[in-house]
């Protein structure tokens, strides 16, 4: 099965080889590399084809690219992982690769339990993590590896470190409200401080303007609904505060039926 396994990683490359994507190699080329020594133990014959697949492969990269992809070989070679990848971060890199890097290191930085160093790692790379589409990209990284990650082993103190570099109003409210509702299922005793959290990121979006999904994810603080109401404020008030957040989706309009282009443009936009 495994032999079934890493013929499929070679026949893989080989057929990305004409029209490889420099943004698509490391998918590629990582799991191929790190196979290498268990390819090489169990068919001599398929070793060489991987050797030569990425040869081949790399063959096709730029001079920036393949940089990256030679600094990606020292950090997986190095005893410290960490140390590896800030190292590559600080060497003189264009913006994009030194992002890459910024985020890379933060990884082996969280598994050592060290997220408030993951996320000032991370506070290292641009806004946009080096990628035009995404303006708030280092912000969602932040949210979703560092905080998240932290709330999982219930260190909340180091996830609130990592919410408050969140700039992005929007993904810090996020943020927030899935660290409440973690605090709030583990720690019986700090419900109270939950309410709060949620509430406070239930006033941050209202400050502005949530896509749909956004709201989805507010309308979770429902789950505070059952812990009792807040010493200042009313259940009647935190739900409120998600109707109102709602009530910001556009009505879809008597022409967008299921199946027409009305609807799909209204689903896509919305």
């Amino acid at each position: 099965m495994m032999v079934r396994y890493y013929r499929c990683l070679v026949a893989a490359a080989r057929i990305e080889l004409p029209g490889a994507k420099p943004d698509a190699y490391t998918r590629t080329l990582r799991p191929l590399r790190q196979a290498l020594p268990t390819i090489k133990a169990i068919d001599a014959g398929l070793y060489s084809q991987a050797q030569a697949a990425i040869a081949g492969y790399r063959a096709t990269l730029s001079k920036d690219v393949l940089a990256k992809d030679d600094a990606i070989v020292r950090i997986e070679a190095a005893a410290d992982k960490l140390e590896a990848a800030i190292a590559e971060a600080e060497a003189p890199r264009i913006n994009k690769t030194r992002d890459y890097f910024w985020g890379w290191a933060a990884s082996p930085a969280m598994h050592k339990g060290n997220y408030e160093q993951a996320a000032d790692l991370m506070m290292k790379a641009s806004s946009n993590l080096g990628t035009p589409n995404r303006p708030k990209g280092r912000d969602e990284d932040i949210s979703s590896r560092v905080v998240r990650s932290a709330a999982q082993k219930r260190a909340y103190d180091s996830a609130r470190y990592a919410i408050d570099k969140i700039e992005d109003k929007l993904v810090r409210a996020q943020a927030m409200l899935e660290l409440a509702q973690e605090f709030g299922r583990w720690q019986v005793a700090e419900r109270e401080t939950a309410k709060t959290m949620a509430i406070n990121a239930l006033d941050l979006m209202e400050m502005t303007t949530p896509d749909p999904l956004s709201i989805c994810i507010a309308n979770n603080a429902r789950f505070l609904l059952i812990y009792g109401a807040h010493p200042r404020v009313t259940l009647e008030d935190l739900a409120a505060g998600t109707v109102r957040l709602a009530n910001r989706i556009p009505t879809r309009g008597a022409d967008a039926k299921v199946g027409t282009p009305e609807r799909t443009k209204f689903v896509t936009e919305t």
